[in-house]
This record gives structure tokens, C-alpha cells and sequence, in this order.
């Protein structure tokens, strides 16, 4: 969440880094593909070890360090990546901006080129949402959010006269377990318990501390 002081979002994200690597076994000499890399923030920014390539639709690439390279492209088809050429698929705050009808393809295709992975999404019943920055606006009618866009500029995005708004996947832990058949979840605070995260992975993380957390998932 931007509003927090430039020391705090770094811990926080260093912690959700951490998180990341512990649940997807990340290892030294691992390829690491980042899908929706953005500006690094979330995972180069912390990484100078693995060879990582990152994958986005932004013509250049915002990340200039050794072990990073940058691929324009789109998570619906990565056909330029072959089966299984990574190691670890990372991404943070991506599917939560798919379609939904193209999930399922950007599941299966990072399913196809990852051996392992750590997907992180906002949680359902996160009490602040990351976007927006309003308490439970997941939950939001749509007439009451078309109304308060259409009204007020709301977190990074400025008033919106017609009322649109940026549609956000929020899904039940076991539903975004049936896009990635055999993988687990794991719950993340983010920010202390006002910002909750969901990690997706399928990883070699330790198993009992792991199956407690897909139960905690399950449960949300």
C-alpha cells in the first residue's frame, strides 16, 4: 500500500519476498520466471543471485540489473518459453487483473513452463483492499462503487465521470485451487491484518507447515 512510509513497503515486501521463496523452495542456480514483472518491485528488487527472466506487456523494461532479462509478452501465451524451461513461476498482483474467462489459459500456461511456482493474489477477506485502499471494497455493490468513482478519486485512480472501475478477481481459496489442480495456499499478512494476502504454490515447502496453512486457506 503506497501510503505507507518508503521503509515500511520495503519490509513488507521483503517479508512477502521471503515468503515467496520459502514456499516455492527458490534455490541458488533456480531460473526464476516473473509473470507481470512490472518495475521489480515485488521480487528483483531483492534478488541479484537467480537468473531471472521477466515477463510483461510493457515495451521496455523498467528493471536494469545482471541477472534479469527482460521478455514482451503476454501471460495468455507463452509459447516462447518451452514445457518445464523454468524452474520457479512467480507472480504478485497479476491474476487478480485476468479476465476471468482467460484464467484457466494463464493457469495452464504457467503450469506448463514452471516446475514449481508462488502466485500471490489479494486474499477475499483481506480488511483493506491493496487497489482501491478502501476497507472490504471487494464486497462493494456495483451500483455503490460506480457511484463513489463516478464521485471521488479513490487510492491511485483519479474520479472516473462514467463510473468504471477496474474489475479485480477476488475468489475463494479453493477456487483458485481448481485453476492450479495439486497446488496448495497459504495466507499472508501483508500489512500486519489490515492487508492479507493469498499465495497459490506447488513447491517442495516444508509439509507441516504448509498443509496447516492450505487448511487456514480453505477455511477463509
Amino acid at each position: 500500500m503506497n501510503h505507507l512510509p518508503l521503509i515500511g513497503r520495503q519490509q513488507a515486501r521483503l517479508r512477502r519476498y521471503q515468503r515467496i521463496c520459502e514456499l516455492a523452495a527458490v534455490k541458488p542456480g533456480d531460473r526464476v520466471l516473473d509473470v507481470g514483472c512490472g518495475n521489480g518491485a515485488s521480487f528483483e528488487a531483492f534478488n541479484s543471485e537467480n537468473e531471472i527472466v521477466g515477463l510483461d506487456l510493457l515495451p521496455e523494461p523498467t528493471i536494469r540489473q545482471e541477472n534479469f532479462r527482460y521478455v514482451q509478452g503476454d501471460a495468455r501465451d507463452m509459447s516462447c518459453f518451452a514445457d518445464g524451461e523454468f524452474d520457479v513461476a512467480v507472480a504478485v498482483g497479476l491474476l487478480e487483473h485476468i479476465p476471468p474467462e482467460d484464467l484457466e489459459t494463464v493457469a495452464n500456461e504457467i503450469r506448463r513452463v514452471a516446475r514449481r511456482y508462488a502466485l500471490v493474489i489479494p486474499h477475499i477477506w483481506t480488511l483493506i483492499e491493496p487497489h482501491y485502499r478502501l476497507p472490504l471494497w471487494q464486497f462493494y455493490p456495483h451500483g455503490v462503487k460506480s457511484f463513489l468513482v463516478s464521485h471521488f478519486s479513490i487510492g491511485p485512480y483519479p474520479k472516473s465521470p462514467s463510473g468504471e472501475y477496474r474489475y479485480l478477481n477476488y475468489f475463494t481459496p479453493g477456487r483458485w485451487r481448481t485453476l492450479f489442480p495439486g497446488s496448495r495456499t497459504a495466507v499472508h499478512n501483508h500489512v500486519g491484518w489490515l492487508v492479507r494476502d493469498l499465495v497459490i504454490y506447488d513447491g517442495p515447502a516444508d509439509r507441516s507447515a504448509g498443509t496447516a496453512e492450505a487448511s487456514t486457506g480453505a477455511a477463509a
